[in-house]
C-alpha cells in the first residue's frame, strides 16, 4: 500500500517518523506552506531529509493540492 502522509508540526512528523520505523511505503507529504519569520514546519523538514517528496500547496482547493 502506498501512503501519503497529510499533516502538520510535531504530531505530523511523530506520526511520519512511526510510519517509516515499520517500514511503510509513504510515498509522499502534504502540509500547511511555511510561515515566513517562522521556523519550517517539522513535518516537512523532516520528510525532506528523508528524500520525501513535500507538497506545501497555498491552497487546497488548487488542482496542485490533487
Amino acid at each position: 500500500m502506498r501512503i501519503v502522509v497529510h499533516g502538520q508540526e510535531a504530531f505530523g512528523k511523530a506520526v511520519l517518523e512511526r510510519l517509516l520505523e515499520r517500514g511503510e511505503n509513504v510515498v509522499a507529504v502534504f502540509c500547511a506552506p511555511d510561515k515566513e519569520g517562522k521556523a519550517k514546519d517539522p513535518l516537512a523538514a523532516f520528510a525532506a531529509e528523508k528524500g520525501l517528496p513535500v507538497h506545501q500547496p497555498t491552497s487546497w482547493k488548487t488542482p496542485e493540492a490533487l
